[in-house]
Formats: structure tokens, sequence, C-alpha cells
């Protein structure tokens, strides 16, 4: 676990318990590579640095799912608003080349609670999740 700002041994635990261990998936795990306009947010979160921990992890598939016993190696991105996205290199069977994979995880804040704070100034809340914030829609 690399925390962007400084090592603290608190906020690694509470990541791990959040977001659970190595070998696990984190909670709501989405492969969004075919959907173009998602991955394009994925890439620019990570060139804008819109994240404060990564992590490398090598997850196993659960039993039901259809890649039993496999795992994936990738890249996690954690950010401040309950969710994350993750980069996977996959080796394809097929045509012998590796591909990069984009995933989504955590809350998609859907179902959302909004107040107006001023003009053109609006908050929300997550239901889910219980995540707030601002919104300036003023430019």
């Amino acid at each position: 676990m690399y925390l962007l700002k400084y090592d603290r041994s608190e906020e690694v635990n509470q990541i791990t318990q959040r977001w659970g261990g190595y070998n696990h998936f984190p909670p709501s795990w989405k492969d969004i590579t075919g959907d173009p306009n998602q991955v394009e947010v994925v890439k620019r979160s990570l060139l804008d640095l819109d994240f404060y921990a990564a992590e490398t992890r090598q997850m196993h598939y659960p039993e039901e799912h259809k890649h039993n016993g496999c795992y994936v190696g990738a890249t996690l991105f954690f950010t401040s608003s309950n969710n994350g996205f993750a980069i996977a290199k996959v080796y394809d069977r097929e045509t012998f080349k590796f591909e990069d994979r984009y995933f989504v995880f955590g809350c998609r804040h859907n179902d959302c609670i909004g107040t107006t704070l001023g003009r053109c100034y609006y908050g929300y809340t997550c239901k889910d999740c219980g995540h707030y914030w601002t919104v300036d829609s003023s430019d």
C-alpha cells in the first residue's frame, strides 16, 4: 500500500478494512473496458492524480465466477469519494498479446440527496455510503 502524501499505518489499516485484503476484490468490482466513456474518465483521473493511495493486488476469483481459480493482478487507485479504479494487464491467449483492462469499484453514488446551499452552489449526500460533496455550477 502506497499512500501518496505520507505513510501512516492507521490509514493503511482503514483502507484494508474498507476495501479488503491482498487477495480479495474490493466491493462492487466492475470491468469497464468495453465502455470508452468510462475508460476515458479513469485515464483522466490517473493523469490528474485524483487519488490518495495506490496498491498492487493479485486477486483470486471466487468459485461461483466463470474464471474460477484464476487470478487477476491489478493496480488499484483509491479516491476520497468512497470509490476507486484499477488497471490490469491481461494476457489474451487468442491474440498472444497483453491488453489493458480497466475496472471501477466502490460506491457509484447513484442515490443522492441534493440541497441548495446558495446561489448556484449545491451539496449532495450519497444515501448508500454517506459521502458528501459540493458543486459550484456558476461557471
